[in-house]
């Protein structure tokens, strides 16, 4: 399991077939419009990998001028280097859930209750 899982409280598994790259455990994957984290890694193609969908996780976070994430407020996502992180910015990508506690701008990491299911749609623009 990846070590950044924090509960699983609220979350399911899905079994996700990877595609070019593999998958990388811990690191968010946004499947359509499914926030989720896979539990393995594999740097294969064709390979089936369970995934967290829901539950609270530790999260690569963008530090920039403005990323900041307020306690409870929503966390979106954003590719910085071909790594999906999260951000206090709703410009910069879907909604993937809620913060758990807040983090600044110079942070690199959020805790997250991702939203365990599609994204809301207001978010999928």
């Amino acid at each position: 399991m990846a070590a950044n899982i924090l509960s699983l409280a609220g979350s399911h598994t899905a079994e996700y077939t990877t595609v070019t790259g593999g998958t990388t455990a811990g690191i968010l994957l946004v499947v359509g419009a499914v926030p989720m984290v896979p539990l393995e890694t594999t740097t294969s193609a064709g390979v089936v990998v369970a995934c967290q969908v829901g539950g609270a996780v530790l999260l690569p976070k963008k530090a920039a001028a403005s990323t900041n994430v307020a306690a409870f407020g929503r966390v979106y996502y954003m590719t910085t280097g071909g790594v999906n992180k999260g951000t206090g910015v709703a410009a910069a990508g879907k909604m993937i859930g809620y913060a758990m506690e807040a983090a600044a701008t110079g942070a690199t990491t959020v805790k997250v209750q991702l939203i365990a299911g599609p994204m809301p749609l207001e978010t999928q623009a």
